[in-house]
């Protein structure tokens, strides 16, 4: 073959995904490849190993070959540099009258060629003299610079920088002692007046251009003077006084620029795209609206600064003119004694966190300390001090509550170690460690495409483990809303937004019903970056006494999470279980079958049915409150988790129907009120309240929270993140830091009891009985399952089950058939066993009557173990 290229170095851009990178010249052997990955935003280059790094193929051919990553794809932002060094050496040996192999040859002149080409690409790196006797660095960095010594050597950065300091510094003492303190005019100026010529006057010039002392006008100084001073009349004052983006008086009340808006349904949004432009350029963090703006056109930035004021905003989602007062937060889902019995009665008990990318160590983050997952093992640490407890990390990058399911897609990288069967279900792997507690949280790729089925599947099958583990649930947070154009659709559109909010929702309100701890990321980030406490709302009339269309009403067009309704039904309405229009709906969430019907129990009495996705009835009511045979009104609240029902008829209220666990999707909906599937109903006048989430002073912006916006979802600086949906330093600080100070992991000393359910009705009973020996006179619980018989000393309030002590905690022992709410389990140092007996050994013990396992003691009080 022959060196048909003069090409000597390949170079691959990483991308995240690529592993495999082409060389498109001829090399000999592997060995003569030199690989090296280059970092240009750090400025770093490290030395690849054969075999440990990567592998080579195509050693030999005429058109090269590839090199294989073995860690991992090459990340964004990183090249890797593959170079053709051979020994510069002669290696082959022709004697005299020696067989001619024409292939010995040509490979002997192709190795001379290669070193000609690897010392050519060298010396095309060097510095260059030209013709004109000038160095050309060809505008690359000259690094390793020593300190000039003779006045014609070249100068380091850091020389020039001191002798530009010493200049300044030498500058500043000149100004310090004379140029300070004097007033320069280009030509000689005689002095001022001398004290008593010039006090209490104002400094003039005459026609001259000398100096004289003016007497001041009332009109000009004295009345500057008062207005300056006025500590009531805020358009005088700090009012006066300009300041960048405003007055001082606007500085003073929070660094905002001000807005005077008057409502008259002009569109405002290019004054207002104006208004936040400049705030952007001027670093102000508030605008301040006075008076209601209506602006309902696409606003760049919105996010990235806080309306505050006594005004309105209209027209623009997720965007508020908010009071200035900050959230308490303080919100907690987690209590100990009921949602961490399992992670409390372990002595060392095994945590494993698992989720997407942002519960991963590696996330765009500055840090692995300032992590999801780091912080949620600090703070369970912190909570536990002297607890011996293990932490697993089960999280993979861009996954769903479906993948979570079944087995991740697409498969995970070598870097998940863990993960050694791909074929493997996921939730394998978690059960494999026989956790006490999961913290679980997706939804950030979710999105629309939440699967309120995979999400419950996956929660079944972990409570049908063998060891079944506390629970806790993250709902998840909500992307950036101003990110880069290239991700707005997917992201920072509404549905972007409402998407994850829709599957936040559903597992909250799952979490609540399924007696499940919550870390709530989404409702603190709808706090914190939003303003709005999406979980707590007052109610605002918007319809009063209207007329339903077709009978139906569909909340007057508006989208919220809560809402009250009242309708007046007309007579003869009686049909309720045979409507051929479907029955009367109400509904209660975005998904469309997040809905409550209304039916006849088939006796004429109310019955509620609460369904979610996919047609599932979680919840069925049937009343004995008989439906109204003539005229009626119905009032229906929908408030967070809970539906309210009631009926008035002949000035008589009836409460119908109350419910606290509605199983519901999040985001905004449109309610409606008819017949299902329908825009009929039975109405005939509404009234309509709508409920509107409690406005806070938001505390972080969202490129704070998710860093600058950026085309390349990449790592950005100075807090870290990636511009969409990995949080950085400070938004991890701001959003995670308090959901978890708010957790509460403080579980019981396992040392000092352990907390057992039991429940008579389910496993047994209690009372006394007619017993002989020892137990006369004891309590015992009998239990049907295994036809044990377990006994308690009376007067001692407590009972030994399988050899462990327990105690009553609540309800104490009943009479025949009572119930005990729960056990405790009791640890001690001191070991107090009733009729031992005593024996000589283990032969007595034995001929005793003794068996084996049981404890007897010897004459000298040695106690032993029957075998």
């Amino acid at each position: 073959m022959t060196v048909q290229t003069s090409t000597t170095v390949a170079t691959g851009i990483g991308n995240g995904v690529t592993t495999v990178f082409p060389v498109g010249f001829k090399f000999n052997q592997a060995e003569d490849l030199i690989v090296n990955i280059v970092d240009d935003a750090e400025q770093t280059e490290t030395l690849l190993t054969l075999d440990s790094n990567y592998t080579v193929q195509g050693a030999g051919e005429q058109n090269g070959g590839t090199v294989t990553l073995l860690n991992g794809p090459l990340p964004t932002g990183q090249s890797l540099i593959t170079k053709r060094v051979v020994e510069v050496l002669q290696q082959t040996d022709l004697r005299n009258q020696g067989s001619f192999y024409a292939e010995v040859h040509e490979d002997a002149f192709d190795r001379s060629i290669m070193i000609d080409q690897q010392q050519q690409e060298e010396l095309d790196r060097t510095l260059k003299f030209d013709l004109l006797n000038r160095w050309n660095a060809f505008f690359r960095r000259i690094i390793n610079v020593g300190a000039p010594v003779e006045a014609g050597d070249a100068t380091r950065k850091d020389y020039v920088d001191a002798g530009d300091q010493g200049a300044r510094d030498y500058a500043d003492q000149i100004n310090a002692n004379s140029n300070s303190r004097a007033l320069r005019t280009p030509e000689a100026v005689g002095q001022v007046p001398p004290v008593s010529g010039r006090s209490g006057r104002l400094l003039g010039f005459d026609s001259a251009g000398n100096p004289i002392a003016v007497v001041p006008s009332d009109q000009s100084a004295s009345a500057l003077a008062l207005a300056l001073a006025n500590e009531v009349d805020q358009t005088k004052g700090a009012g006066q006084i300009g300041a960048l983006g405003g007055t001082t008086l606007d500085r003073l009340n929070g660094n905002a620029l001000r807005v005077n808006a008057l409502y008259d349904g002009s569109d405002e949004t290019a004054t207002l795209q104006a208004v936040i432009d400049r705030a952007i350029s001027e670093g102000v963090r508030y605008v301040q609206i006075d008076g209601d703006l209506y602006a309902p056109g696409t606003l760049t930035d919105r996010s990235n600064v806080i309306f505050v004021g006594k005004g309105k905003l209209i027209g623009q989602y997720r965007r508020h003119v908010y009071p200035e007062r900050v959230h308490p937060l303080g919100l907690s889902g987690i209590l100990p004694e009921k949602h961490l019995a399992r992670f409390a009665a372990a002595r060392n008990p095994v945590v494993v966190i698992v989720g997407d990318s942002i519960s991963t160590y590696s996330a765009d983050s500055l840090a692995r300390q300032a992590t999801w997952a780091s912080l949620v093992e600090a703070k369970i640490r912190a909570d536990n001090p002297g607890r011996t407890i293990s932490f697993h990390n089960r999280a993979i990058g861009s996954q769903t509550w479906t993948t979570f399911n079944s087995i991740p897609s697409p498969a995970p990288a070598a870097s998940y170690t863990w993960y050694t069967d791909p074929a493997r279900p996921w939730l394998n792997y978690i059960d494999d460690l026989t956790p006490d507690l999961v913290v679980v949280g997706f939804g950030m790729n979710d999105a629309g495409a939440f699967s309120r089925a995979d999400f419950e599947s996956a929660m079944t099958k972990m409570r049908a483990w063998t060891k079944v583990p506390d629970i806790v649930i993250v709902p998840n947070l909500v992307p950036a809303l101003d990110p880069d154009p290239l991700f707005q659709s997917g992201f920072g559109s509404e549905a972007g937004q409402e998407g994850r909010d829709f599957a936040a929702g559903y597992v909250r309100t799952w979490a609540q019903r399924n007696n499940c701890g919550v870390i709530d990321l989404n409702r603190y980030e709808n706090i914190l970056r939003d303003g709005r406490d999406i979980l707590s709302t007052h109610l605002e009339r918007v319809a009063s006494g209207v007329s339903a269309t077709s009978g139906g009403y569909a909340g007057n067009g508006e989208r919220c999470r809560d809402w009250s309704f009242i309708g007046s039904i007309t007579t003869g309405f009686s049909d309720w279980q045979n409507n051929p229009l479907g029955p009367l709906s109400m509904k209660l969430g975005q998904a469309a079958a997040d809905v409550v019907f209304i039916k006849d129990s088939g006796s004429g009495n109310f019955r509620f049915e609460f369904y979610t996705s996919g047609g599932t009835l979680y919840k069925a009511v049937t009343t004995t409150v008989p439906i109204p045979l003539t005229s009626f009104t119905m009032i229906a609240e929908k408030r967070g988790t809970t539906f309210l029902f009631r009926t008035v008829s002949d000035q008589t209220t009836a409460d119908v129907c109350r419910v606290d666990d509605l199983l519901i999707h999040g985001g905004h909906y449109t309610p409606w009120f008819g017949y299902y599937s329908n825009n009929t109903g039975p109405f005939n006048q509404v009234f309509f309240n709508i409920g509107r989430e409690e406005l806070w002073l938001p505390q972080i912006l969202d490129g704070e929270l998710w860093g600058p916006k950026n085309s390349t979802a990449g790592t950005q600086q100075p807090y870290g993140g990636n511009g969409v949906n990995h949080p950085t330093s400070l938004g991890a600080a701001a959003i995670y830091m308090p959901a978890l100070m708010s957790a509460n992991f403080r579980a019981r000393n396992p040392e000092a009891y352990y907390t057992q359910p039991f429940n008579a009705a389910a496993t047994g009973y209690f009372g006394g009985g007619s017993l002989t020996g020892d137990n006369l006179g004891s309590t015992y619980i009998g239990n049907a399952a295994t036809g044990a018989t377990y006994f308690m000393a009376a007067g001692e309030g407590k009972v030994v089950l399988d050899g462990t002590s327990f105690r009553p905690v609540a309800d104490g022992v009943g009479s025949s058939g009572s119930a005990v709410t729960h056990w405790e389990r009791v640890w001690t140092n001191r070991l107090n066993v009733r009729n031992m007996g005593v024996y000589a050994d283990n032969a007595a013990a034995l001929a005793g009557g003794r068996l084996a396992g049981e404890l007897y003691r010897t004459a000298t009080g040695e106690v032993r173990v029957v075998y």
